[in-house]
């Protein structure tokens, strides 16, 4: 189940957009990982990729949203916080216990959840 890039998803910042972009397709690289049974392999990849980048982008969206006046910025910094700690967990959870079916499912499917409905209810709101 890959995530569409969707205009839906546009942030009115190409930056942002192209960032958002980036984290669909190592997502998507995660998601064709899995349906050719590599996806235990790649879980440790696509964790530490996904936490480094989000920890940056989510640094410049929040400072957007500041400049912006956005009213949803600090329920926004809220959402990015939980992110980053939720995936530290996974990412610690996997490295635990290497590689497995259960771990690439749950990352799966909070990486999935995250774009499907952060970006579109959450970071849209700077298009306003």
């Amino acid at each position: 189940m890959p995530v569409q890039w969707t205009a839906a998803m546009a942030t009115g910042v190409d930056e942002l957009d192209r960032q958002h972009q980036v984290l669909i397709g190592k997502f998507n690289e995660f998601v064709e990982a899995m349906q050719s049974g590599s996806g235990g392999e790649k879980v440790q990849e696509i964790l530490a990729f996904t936490q480094t980048y989000a920890a940056k982008h989510f640094s410049l969206e929040e400072s957007h949203m500041t400049r912006l006046n956005c009213p949803v910025a600090a329920e926004n910094k809220k959402a990015h916080a939980y992110f980053l700690q939720r995936f530290g967990e996974l990412k610690t959870k996997a490295a635990a216990g290497g590689p497995s079916a259960m771990a690439s499912i749950e990352t799966m499917r909070e990486l999935s959840t995250w774009f499907t409905t952060h970006i579109k209810s959450i970071d849209t709101q700077l298009a306003k």
